[in-house]
C-alpha cells in the first residue's frame, strides 16, 4: 500500500503564517478590565456610604435610649430643664421616633391609631413598658370601647386565647385605688370596661378569649403578651 505524503508547509517569511496581531484583542480586554474596576469602585463607595449612615442611625438611637431610660426625661420632670433644652430634646425625639422607618411595622386599626402586637414571648408589665419605650413607642392606652374593640379584634387575629398588657397600672398607696394610664389620666373605678370589680395593686390586661373587658393582673411575676402604640404627638408630626 502506497503511503501518502503530507503537504509541506509554505516556505518563506515566518511572519506570513505564524504571526498574529493581538493588539486589538488586548485593547478590548483592557477596556473590559477598566469597566469592571469602575463598577467595583462604585459598589464599594455605595456600600461605604450606606454603612456610615447605618452606624450613625444606630448610635443616634442608642444615645437617645440612654437619655430616656437613665435621665428619665419627660413632661413630668421638664421643670428641671430649661424650656429651650426641653424643646431641643422633644424635636430630636420627634425626628428619630416619628419619622424613622423602623416604625413601619405598625398596624393601623379601624380607630385610625397605629399599634404593634408583640406575641412572641410573654413578659412582665415593666419589661413590656420598657420594650415599647426602647423602640420609640409606648404601652397601649385603650380608654374607650371603640379603641378596645379595635385592639381586641386585632389581638384575637394575632394570637387567639391570649392575655395582653395595656399601659394602666395601680399607683395607689395604703390600699387606695389609683389606676392610671401611662399619660397620667385616671381609669375610673366604676368604669363599665372593668370585668367585675376594679383590681387594686395590679396592672391592666385583657383576654382575647373573653369579653370586651379589663382585668387586673399582678404586674410581676405575671407574664403576658403586650401591645405598643405610636406616641400621640407623632400623629401631628410632619417632616
Amino acid at each position: 500500500m502506497e503511503k501518502r505524503k503530507l503537504p509541506s508547509l509554505p516556505q518563506g517569511n515566518s511572519q506570513d503564517c505564524n504571526y498574529i496581531n493581538t493588539e486589538p484583542y488586548m485593547e478590548v480586554l483592557n477596556n473590559k478590565e477598566d469597566t469592571q474596576d469602575k463598577k467595583r469602585c462604585f459598589l464599594w463607595t455605595a456600600v461605604t456610604i450606606f454603612a456610615i449612615f447605618a452606624i450613625f442611625s444606630i448610635l443616634s438611637f442608642c444615645l437617645l435610649d440612654y437619655y430616656m431610660l437613665f435621665k428619665v426625661v419627660d413632661k413630668t420632670d421638664a421643670a428641671r430643664l430649661a424650656d429651650e433644652q426641653f424643646q431641643q430634646y422633644t424635636s430630636l425625639k420627634m425626628v428619630l421616633y416619628c419619622a424613622f422607618p423602623r416604625l413601619n411595622n405598625l398596624t393601623t386599626l379601624a380607630n385610625n391609631k397605629k399599634y404593634r402586637f408583640n406575641s412572641s414571648n410573654p413578659v412582665t408589665w415593666e419589661v413590656a413598658k420598657k420594650s415599647c419605650e426602647r423602640d420609640g413607642l409606648q404601652l397601649a392606652s385603650v380608654k374607650n370601647l371603640e379603641d378596645l374593640k379595635a385592639v381586641h379584634q386585632q389581638a384575637d387575629l394575632t394570637l387567639k386565647g391570649a392575655e395582653w398588657w395595656l399601659s394602666a397600672r395601680d399607683y395607689g398607696k395604703d390600699g387606695k385605688y389609683d389606676m392610671r394610664w401611662i399619660d397620667g389620666t385616671v381609669l375610673e373605678r366604676n368604669s363599665s370596661l372593668w370585668h367585675g370589680k376594679a383590681e387594686k395593686k395590679h396592672c391592666l390586661a385583657f383576654y382575647t378569649g373573653g369579653d370586651l373587658r379589663f382585668y387586673g393582673k399582678l404586674c410581676d411575676p405575671d407574664k403576658k403578651h403586650y401591645i405598643c402604640e405610636l406616641l400621640p404627638e407623632c400623629y401631628d408630626y410632619k417632616l
